[in-house]
Parts: structure tokens; C-alpha cells; sequence
């Protein structure tokens, strides 16, 4: 799925901040009028210049997400799930249907189901840069998927960017996913990766994914700004 109508999110070289006048005046001849929203870092000063200049303010209160990274030189603890439950990478496309069915559970809310099916995760499957290696799962001692953590490795920046991290409800809080981020961060750093990078919610209606991060060495680094023209 795309961004809302009305909302961008918006990420340029400071070196060529210079076509962010050309970029909102676009924006302003698709966006809604009612409301306008632009996402930058913080760290993106000339974005931010340029956002105050066409008349958007700050965005002070609701929902951010916070980026965080670690390095994966030296210790990268052993992953470690509780008896019974057994830890693996996805085998391949044949675990499509599984692979659909735990990220429904994690993320499927009352009233708001998750769209992920088999076909469409077959389609995650095929997009480069996906590897099944770099996909992990943590089986209850049933076999059913109960947690998961998928890595895209940036081969040319030497970065696992981890997206998405879950585990289903009736399963949390036993270190699950922390055993799944590290599966896949010690089989991208086999292929190569440095660092790892992600994003979670930053604000306190959602802390628990950032708390996790955190936990396994995780700190940040930037955040998202959120600035609106309109009402």
C-alpha cells in the first residue's frame, strides 16, 4: 500500500535540496487542500528550512517513528528461544502460506485484519533484494510460526535493515523475536552486513518494539519530523 493521499514522505540529498521547491510545488497540485503532510528527519536541516519556507509548521504531537542502528562487529549475543519452541530460517516460496499466517497474527488489530495472504507474500518472496536465508521464524512446539524477523541486505552499503519484526499474541514476552532479530542479524553478518538498521514507533503510545531494540544494542540515531499545511 501507498502513502495516504495528502501525505509525503520525503527524504533528499542535502546536496540537491535545491529541487525541493520544485517537489512541493508538485505536491500541492495532487495533495488534498484540507491537509498536507511531509515526513523528514531531523537530521535533514535544509529539508526543514525549505518545509517553514512554503508556509508548513511542526507537527508537535501524535504518533513518530524513531531509526535506530548497531554495529554487528564484535559481540552478537546467541540467539535463544524457551524449550519447545525451535528457531529457523524460512525454507523457501512452499512456506509462503505459514509465512502470510504469522504476520496476519502480529499484526491484525480488532476491527482492522491484516491484508498479507499467501499471494501476496509470494510476491515479497520474489522482489529483489528478498532472501529466505535472511527471513526468520520461531515454531511453537506445535510447528505452527509464531514470531518472525525479516532482513533486506543493502550488499552495497554493508547494512541488514530489519522490516518486519513480529509475534503473535498469546506468545509474547518470551524473548521470541528477540531470538528471530538475532538469527537474521548473525546470517547477514555471514553475508557481509556491518551495521543494522530500523525503524519503530517513538512515541509512548507504542514502546515495546523500541524497548526490544534497544535490548539487543539498538540506540538512536534520528527521527521523523512530521510538518502540515493545512488543517
Amino acid at each position: 500500500m501507498g502513502p495516504a493521499p495528502g501525505r509525503l514522505d520525503l527524504h533528499v540529498d542535502p546536496a540537491h535540496a535545491r529541487v525541493m521547491d520544485e517537489i512541493l510545488r508538485w505536491f500541492e497540485t495532487v495533495a488534498p487542500r484540507s491537509a498536507r503532510v511531509v515526513t523528514v528527519l531531523d537530521t535533514e536541516s535544509p529539508l526543514v528550512e525549505a518545509l517553514l519556507g512554503h508556509g508548513f509548521r511542526l507537527q508537535r504531537n501524535g504518533p513518530f517513528f524513531v531509526h535506530l542502528r548497531r554495529s554487528l562487529a564484535g559481540d552478537l549475543p546467541e540467539p535463544a528461544v524457551p524449550d519447545g519452541y525451535t528457531l529457523r530460517p524460512v525454507r523457501g516460496e512452499e512456506e509462503a502460506g505459514a509465512r502470510a499466517a504469522v504476520h496476519r497474527a502480529a499484526f491484525s488489530r480488532p476491527g482492522e485484519p491484516s491484508e498479507v495472504v499467501t499471494e501476496s507474500y509470494l510476491r515479497v518472496m520474489r522482489a529483489w533484494p528478498y532472501r529466505a536465508d535472511l527471513d526468520w521464524l520461531v515454531e511453537a512446539p506445535d510447528g505452527t510460526p509464531v514470531s518472525f524477523c525479516l532482513v533486506w541486505l543493502d550488499e552495497r552499503n554493508r547494512a541488514a535493515v530489519l522490516e518486519p519484526v513480529g509475534t503473535a499474541p498469546g506468545h509474547r514476552r518470551r524473548g521470541l523475536a528477540s531470538a528471530a532479530v538475532l538469527g537474521a542479524l548473525r546470517a547477514a553478518r555471514a553475508l557481509g552486513a556491518d551495521h543494522a538498521r530500523v525503524a519503530a514507533r517513538g512515541d509512548d503510545a507504542y514502546p515495546s518494539a523500541r524497548a526490544t531494540y534497544q535490548s539487543l544494542g539498538f540506540r538512536p540515531f534520528t527521527r521523523n519530523l512530521s510538518f502540515v499545511r493545512g488543517h
